[in-house]
This record gives C-alpha cells, sequence and structure tokens, in this order.
C-alpha cells in the first residue's frame, strides 16, 4: 500500500502522525521560524502548540489518498515531487506514521516542568531586577529549580543512561528556556563521563541551568535581534556574562562555582574569550564544561539567522576548537555520551532522500533505512562515503 501525502485541518491531528512536509510559523516579532521539519512524528505537545498559533490546516502522511482534494484558495503549500512510500522487493513498505519515536533522553514531563521552571526564574527574576527587589524575590523561585535539578540529575544518572541526545528538548520557540535545559543535560552527561558525584552534577546541572540568566538585563531587542549584530551591539550583550555572576552573587543565590561558572563561560583556552581573557586552567572547570555544551546546542539549534548544524558537523566543529576554545578531557568526555543519530531518527540525506536510522553502531555514519523504497544504505561503506545527513529529526 502506497502512503499518500494529505491536508487535514488541526483540531483533526492525533499522536503520532507524521508532517510530510517543513512548517513555518510567524513567531511575536514577524519571524518566520521553523517548527519542524518533514519527517517529524507529532506529539500532544506540537499540537498544542500548533492550535494555539491558529495553524488551520497542515500536510501528513497517511495510508489513503484525500477525497476531495483541498480547493486552491485554502493553503498555498510549496510543490515538491511526492515522497511515495513504495513496497521494496520484499514486499513490506516503510510508513513514517509506524516508526517508533526515538527513546527520548528525558521525559517529555520532565523536560515541561524544567523549562516551566527555568521560565519562572528567568521572569521572576527579571521583572524583579527592574524594580530593584529581585533578590529576595529570585530566591523564592530558586526552590522550583532546585527541584527540578534533583529530578533532572537524578533521572540522568540512577536510570544509567550510556547515551543521550538533546533531539526531544528543542523547541522553535522560548529558545533560552529550552537552550537552558539542553546545556544542562548535556553538561550533566559531561560531569558523568569526568566522574563526577552526584552533588557536583546538581551544581554543575545548576550552573548550566542559569548560565544565561545575565541575558535579563541586556535589552530585549538586542537578545532577539534576527540578524547579525554590529560590533557596539555585540559588546553590550558580551556583558551577559558577568552580570549574570555578578547578579548571583549579589543575590547570595548559590555558591562561588555557580557565580564563577556563569560568569567565565564565555572565556577561551587560548585567552582570547571574555570578559577576563583566561586561559586553560585558570577558567573554572564549570565554564570549561558548559563552554563545550552551550556551542553544541547552539550550532544544532534553529535560529531565524541561519540553519542548524547536523548532530555530526557540529561535533566536527567543536572537535577542531580542542586547545584553543576548548578542554581535550570535556570535548571527549561529550564525545563518549552523545547519540548524535538515535535510533528510528529520521533524517534527510545529501541526494534528498528521507530515510531512517536503523543502526548507530557507527555513531557518526550509521546504517539507514531509505523511505521511499526500503532499501538500507550503511553510511560508512565506501560506496556511500559521498552521502551526507543534511537535516535529521
Amino acid at each position: 500500500m502506497a502512503t499518500h501525502k494529505i491536508i487535514i485541518s488541526t483540531e483533526k491531528l492525533k499522536e503520532g502522525m507524521v508532517l510530510a512536509q517543513p512548517l513555518h510559523i510567524d513567531n511575536n516579532e514577524g519571524f518566520s521560524l521553523l517548527f519542524s521539519s518533514a519527517g517529524v512524528r507529532l506529539t500532544k505537545r506540537h499540537i498544542k502548540i500548533l492550535e494555539s498559533y491558529n495553524i488551520e490546516r497542515v500536510k501528513i502522511f497517511s495510508d489513503t489518498p484525500a477525497t476531495p482534494a483541498p480547493s486552491a484558495g485554502e493553503i498555498a503549500f510549496a510543490q515538491k515531487p511526492d515522497v511515495s512510500l513504495k513496497a521494496p522487493a520484499s514486499g513490506k513498505h516503510i510508513s513514517l506514521a509506524n516508526i517508533p519515536r526515538a527513546a527520548p533522553t528525558i521525559s517529555d514531563e520532565l523536560r515541561d516542568e524544567a523549562v516551566s521552571a527555568i521560565r519562572s526564574f528567568f521572569t521572576i527574576t527579571g521583572d524583579a531586577a527592574s524594580k530593584g527587589s529581585h533578590f529576595v524575590t529570585a530566591y523564592q523561585s530558586i526552590k522550583q529549580l532546585d527541584l527540578v535539578v534533583h529530578k533532572l540529575v537524578s533521572s540522568l544518572t540512577f536510570d544509567n543512561k550510556e547515551f543521550i541526545h538533546i533531539n526531544n528538548i528543542k523547541s522553535y520557540d522560548e529558545y533560552t528556556y529550552h537552550h537552558s535545559l539542553s546545556v544542562a543535560v548535556l553538561s550533566v552527561a559531561i560531569g558523568q563521563a569526568l566522574g563526577f558525584r552526584e552533588r557536583e552534577l546538581k551544581r554543575l546541572c545548576r550552573c548550566a541551568m542559569l548560565h544565561d540568566i545575565g541575558k535579563i538585563l541586556i535589552p530585549i531587542e538586542l537578545i532577539s535581534k534576527p540578524s547579525a549584530l554590529s560590533p557596539r551591539e555585540f559588546e553590550i550583550v558580551k556583558r551577559h556574562a558577568v552580570e549574570g555572576g555578578r547578579y548571583l552573587k549579589n543575590g547570595t543565590i548559590g555558591n562561588v562555582d555557580l557565580w564563577l561558572g556563569v560568569m567565565y563561560h564565555h572565556e577561551r583556552l587560548d585567552g582570547n574569550g571574555y570578559p577576563r581573557g583566561l586561559k586553560g586552567n585558570e577558567i573554572p572547570l564549570f565554564s570549561r564544561i558548559i563552554a563545550v555544551a552551550d556551542t553544541y546546542d547552539a550550532v544544532t539549534s534553529f535560529r531565524p539567522y541561519r540553519m542548524p548544524l547536523v548532530p555530526g558537523e557540529a561535533l566536527e566543529l567543536i572537535m577542531s576548537g580542542i586547545g584553543t576554545h576548548y578542554d581535550f578531557d570535556i570535548v571527549y568526555a561529550l564525545n563518549k555520551k552523545l547519540e548524535l543519530y538515535p535510533l528510528n531518527t529520521v533524517v534527510t540525506l545529501s541526494d534528498k532522500r528521507i530515510a531512517v536510522v536503523i543502526d548507530n553502531s557507527n555513531a557518526k555514519r550509521p546504517v539507514v533505512k531509505i523511505v521511499d523504497c526500503g532499501s538500507e544504505l550503511d553510511l560508512s561503506k565506501r560506496a556511500n562515503m559521498n552521502l551526507l545527513i543534511e537535516k535529521c529529526s
């Protein structure tokens, strides 16, 4: 049975349905942001967001064609060659809707709770700071954050997760909060590989969650600017690291590891970072860990002014900065813990074919199954070395 692309109303969407094309949404600033790539399996959270943005119809994969066809005046979709899911020689066919979701590193419930706690801390802190009474008010919300820190570290350590990924943490909206959570997850994983004990992991996790807290003191138009910053604007934004560390210290939130970890997370091993141009081990360990986690999540996230790198490219970029930007042991620790392409991840190859990861024993060059014919490709083999993974979801 062939699988077709059909357009249905958002109210008829169900968990597990698969988007048949990239979907963009306009944010509050009027910029078009990528909500999801083709091949993404919808969750309840996806559907809720689509409804909140008043998206009336979307295109999905279905085993039956739509009848009647939607009128031309409903929604204008870019017409691309149809990706039919043909039966391979074995007689079996692939339906993206039937592919299990890649196992998440943390549950959707914990992710949502963590993002809520981070959002609350940033919002309450920012509002109070503007009124000059931020220290007491911010401290009231640290308990909620600490509860999430405990749950997150427990989830990542007590479940004995050998590998982690951040696919289910990313979001096209509320970037700062999801970024803070992703950096925390990556930092804890690095800490685990470095042999940190639970108490150290919790302190590191809290530091990573709050590494960008200083951005509440920077003009929002610069933080959310959709294009490159001017040299003067960049100097203003760079102040967020120092401002964040001072803010937490003056509010007696946390301890010296937290304050210095936040303050120096943009320092670089060769002394070309900021704010003080520290070198090597002069940079606090928490800062060096967060620097690696921060970069990995940032370059794999969609931003209005650039497209994301796929996980393999992001790791290569970080590895190229060993000795200048990043500590070798920390990058090595990330490399040990990071699952670049989890099983059942839907990927787009450089020849534009859509495929599903079925074997990731080779972390950077997995075995994939092509959707439109069911054939398997081992990307580590010589015959397939010219193929790259361009997108993943």
